[in-house]
């Protein structure tokens, strides 16, 4: 386990044994779902990942501790890239994932309006990435148990505009002026040029892993971007 961080999608799909097709799943889940924060442009990623069998039925307890090592292992790997990979739970047959790149986070609390959000909604009183990324999974996890709601204040940490997250938390997420990967409230055209730079960018990772690339190729645009 771990070989696919120099080999394509083609070359896992050849694989055969559970763990590899466990593997092979992670792999391109990740690539597609997270592929904008492996190459820098987004902030972090939330995700899922549901592992299948080779019939394509839904997940056992043994594939679900399958990719659940898997994560680990590739935790480790892409952290020497500045990507920080960590699981949130196990929910409904689904394997709950967060992605993101600390460099990013950093930039985000540094802004006084995304720090005073956070301290708003019960972050801090030390803002560093390490702590509001603990917190955040605490809360994350305490939802995904039933015992707190969604923390709707991780828009800011995926890359949302301010103005947006704050809208949507105070409209309950009505009366929004355009809705797509998130609902915006303030400026529409900011708020598309971000999504559509987004999308982009996830969609040029897949469509590098699909061509050959490996994972460690792509994590290495996000380096040098």
């Amino acid at each position: 386990m771990g070989q696919g961080m120099d080999q394509s999608l083609v070359d896992m799909c050849d694989m055969r044994s559970a763990a590899d097709r466990v593997e092979s799943q992670m792999l391109g889940c990740l690539v597609r779902q997270a592929g904008a924060v492996l190459t820098g442009t987004k902030p972090s990623a939330l995700f899922n990942l549901v592992p299948r069998d080779d019939h394509g039925r839904a997940p056992q307890d043994g594939l679900l501790r399958m990719a659940e090592r898997c994560v680990d292992v590739y935790a480790e790997k892409t952290r020497a890239y500045g990507v920080e990979l960590v699981e949130l739970g196990i929910l409904g047959g689904r394997l709950s994932l967060f992605a993101y790149r600390a460099r990013a986070i950093d930039c985000l609390l540094a802004d006084g309006g995304a720090a005073g959000f956070l301290i708003d909604h019960g972050y801090g009183p030390d803002l560093s990435t390490v702590d509001v990324v603990d917190t955040f999974v605490r809360r994350m996890r305490a939802y995904q148990s039933g015992t707190a709601g969604f923390p709707h204040e991780v828009g800011l940490l995926l890359g949302y505009p301010l103005q947006d997250v704050e809208g949507f938390i105070v409209n309950g997420g009505a009366n929004a002026s355009a809705c797509g990967l998130w609902k915006a409230y303030g400026d529409v055209t900011c708020a598309r040029r971000r999504l559509d730079r987004a999308r982009e960018e996830e969609r040029r990772a897949s469509e590098l892993y699909v061509n050959g690339w490996s994972l460690r190729q792509i994590l290495r645009i996000g380096v040098t971007s």
